[in-house]
């Protein structure tokens, strides 16, 4: 399905059309019944949160497979705490 699709871009101001609205609806509801989670990596805080309509916060959205998530979880720290043992 994927590679069949085009191609969506989002408006950089974070407000979608109707149209691109739906399509990310549709979106999340695709990936969630394939196992995936719609959140927002913060790099500040370097932490992940996860919701049903990331998008309206933040147009950058990542996805991240729900059996995984413990684990990238547990990775990004170690890789943050391994970058301020280096330095």
């Amino acid at each position: 399905m994927l590679a069949r699709s085009r191609p969506r871009l989002a408006p950089r101001n974070g407000q979608a059309p109707p149209r691109l609205q739906h399509d990310r609806s549709r979106t999340r509801r695709w990936l969630r019944a394939r196992g995936f989670d719609l959140g927002l990596y913060d790099a500040d805080t370097r932490t992940f949160t996860f919701g049903e309509t990331p998008w309206t916060e933040r147009p950058n959205v990542v996805a991240v497979a729900r059996a995984a998530r413990e684990e990238v979880e547990r990775k990004v720290k170690e890789s943050v705490q391994s970058g301020l043992e280096k330095a």
